[in-house]
Order: structure tokens, then sequence, then C-alpha cells
């Protein structure tokens, strides 16, 4: 039975003192965590500034290229759209969304199936109605429906993903962008 004892003791000590040296390398890592917690901090606030940047070069890029942009602004999450009107029944639009957990850009051209016909209606944050024309771009992938006010002063978005995976990485649908240029 001492064997036994002797045995559990020495477990207990190497058990012990495995310990001691964890928390002795997590203290040391701890530290360094630290000074990597600093400059991340420095570099997400960087990176906010970055996106805040990107914004901007996005809305110049749009600006150059588009006679029209619309932006919607979240909380964490911001979208720009560039469409110029190529003819009465399309259109070519650049869609930018910065979203969590992923940036996504949709270009390309855009038809309105229904034209000729009545206009669709969408309602405001304020639940007044206005008449919209809705322009799609049907990909393999999704679909995207561009939903331009008549008056042109408002978009709004919608997305089909037709992939059976579905995906995190789509753009912001179901609000108001606001025109800005």
């Amino acid at each position: 039975m001492k064997i036994g004892t002797i045995k559990i003791f020495i477990l207990i000590l190497i058990f012990i003192g495995c310990k001691n040296k964890t928390t002795e390398s997590e203290q040391l890592n701890s530290s360094e965590l630290e000074k990597e917690i600093g400059s991340e901090t420095k570099t997400q606030v960087d990176s906010t500034e970055m996106n805040s940047e990107s914004t901007k070069k996005m809305f110049d890029f749009l600006s150059a290229k588009y006679s029209k942009v619309y932006e919607y602004k979240g909380m964490d999450s911001r979208q720009l759209i560039g469409i110029t009107f190529i003819s009465k029944d399309s259109i070519d639009y650049y869609l930018s969304s910065e979203t969590m957990p992923c940036d996504t850009e949709y270009y390309g051209k855009a038809f309105n199936k229904n034209y000729g016909t009545d206009s669709e209606i969408d309602v405001d944050d304020d639940g007044y109605g206005y008449d919209t024309d809705e322009y799609s771009n049907d990909q393999k992938e999704y679909v995207i429906y561009i939903r331009v006010a008549l008056d042109s002063t408002k978009v709004k978005i919608k997305y089909i993903d037709n992939s059976t995976g579905g995906t995190d990485c789509a753009p912001i649908t179901d609000v108001i962008m606001k025109k800005i240029k």
C-alpha cells in the first residue's frame, strides 16, 4: 500500500508541476497577447478608417462610371449601387456590399421583363407606397432584383440564392437605398 500511495503522491506532484508550467506559459502568452491586442485594436481602428476610405474610393468609382449612385448605411454594414439606364428596359449596375462576414460585389446588366406594363409598388420607411420598376439579372448561382423608384430617388435590392448550399455573403436586401448622386 505504501508503494501505491507513493505513486499517487508522485502523480499529484507531476500534475501540479505541469499545471504550474501551463500557468506560466499561459502568463507568458497573456503578456504577448496583450501586446498583440494593443496592435490589433490599432489595426481595427485603421481598418475601420480603411473601410471609410474604401467606401470613398468605391463612391468615386461609381460616380465616375454610373449616372446614379445609391447608398444604404447600417450599424455594421454599407451598400452602394451605381446605375446607368441603357434603355427603357435595361440598366447597367455595380452593387458593392460591406457586411459581416464578407464583402461582395455584383455587376452586369439587368432587364425589366415587365416593361410596358404597370409599375410595381414598394413601401418606404414611413409606410407610403411608391411606384417602382424592377430589373433582374438572372445568373446560374443567383438572381438579383433591382427595384428602382420611378422618380429615381431610391432603390431596393432583392436577392435569391440558387445554389443549394446558400451563402452568408449576400447583398443587403429589403432596405431602402437613398440616392446620393
